[in-house]
């Protein structure tokens, strides 16, 4: 058979699909996490968030790329716009979601690549989430305790946070091999597609 009729059969998502809902999910519980009228409701927001996220991270092995740009980019914006609560919420839901997949990962055996593989869902997507985790708390603390009505002095206190975050998570054995293969794969070119 066709590869799309075997991939459109009832309860056989193509991933592509099953990506973009989630990621459409995640969106919008981002953005609903970031609304500021009304108030948003804070809980909801964070389930929306997780169920897109895990969706994701559960559907393709890429998802760490998803986990840097999604999380990223909203934790970014709560960054500069000083929103404590919205950084406590995301420093608890990306650490929940970090625990969830960390105990999935050892449930499938050796991944393809590793146990920080890019190729796989490896111990890589829940390190990366703990490691925003950690720059989503460390950011909250840091505005309590000196609030900053600056954008500018707020990203540089969170680049300093994550530089120190990343580099405590290039420690960790194998992740660095990892990565290097990653990047070579990405520069790689198709014959095919010349």
């Amino acid at each position: 058979l066709p590869i799309g009729v075997s991939y459109s059969e009832i309860a056989n998502a193509d991933h592509h699909c099953s990506v973009a809902f989630f990621g459409a999910v995640w969106l919008w519980g981002a953005l609903l996490a970031l609304r500021t009228l009304p108030p948003p409701p804070r809980r909801a927001a964070q389930i929306v968030i997780a169920i897109g996220r895990l969706g994701v991270v559960f559907t393709w092995p890429g998802s760490t790329l998803y986990l840097l740009l999604a999380d990223g980019a909203w934790v970014g914006v709560a960054i500069l716009r000083g929103r404590r609560a919205v950084l406590r919420d995301a420093a608890l839901g990306l650490g929940a979601s970090a625990c969830i997949a960390a105990a999935v990962v050892p449930q499938l055996g050796p991944p393809v690549g590793g146990w920080y593989s890019t190729l796989a869902l490896s111990f890589l997507q829940p390190a990366a989430m703990l490691a925003l985790a950690i720059v989503a708390f460390v950011s909250e603390r840091l505005e309590a305790r000196a609030p900053d009505r600056g954008a500018t002095r707020r990203a540089v206190r969170a680049f300093a946070v994550s530089a120190a975050v990343g580099a405590l998570l290039l420690a960790l054995p194998g992740l660095l091999a990892s990565l290097r293969e990653a990047a070579g794969f990405v520069g790689k070119g198709d014959v095919w597609a010349a």
